[in-house]
């Protein structure tokens, strides 16, 4: 799935002699966005999946400036698309169990 890219994030990351594309959020702090450091490590996750599923379609980049400028104690108030597969994931690290897709 091509993605669009809107605040440069995606750097290449050298995998022996693999090469593999991420999206950075360390490239999003330094591109003028320094609050990223003090989101909650939940927060982080979402945002570099719709940083990665950024396609100006289901994901755009007022999405992401959604959950970049959020309020960390109101994630209630926003709404949000993201993949599943980083929910479930994310779910299994935490043990959470409760975890399902949004209606897309």
């Amino acid at each position: 799935m091509p993605t669009v890219n809107s605040f440069g994030t995606r750097t290449v990351l050298q995998v022996g002699d693999q090469r593999v594309h991420i999206y950075s959020l360390p490239a999003l702090q330094i591109g003028g966005y320094p609050e990223i450091s003090r989101l909650p490590y939940s927060m982080k996750i979402l945002l570099e999946n719709l940083l990665r599923h950024e396609d100006g379609r289901f994901v755009k980049a007022s999405d992401v400036e959604t959950c970049r400028t959020s309020r960390a104690f109101r994630p209630w108030s926003i709404s949000l698309r993201c993949a599943t597969a980083s929910c479930v994931s994310a779910a299994t690290r935490t043990g959470s169990t409760r975890c399902s897709p949004s209606s897309w």
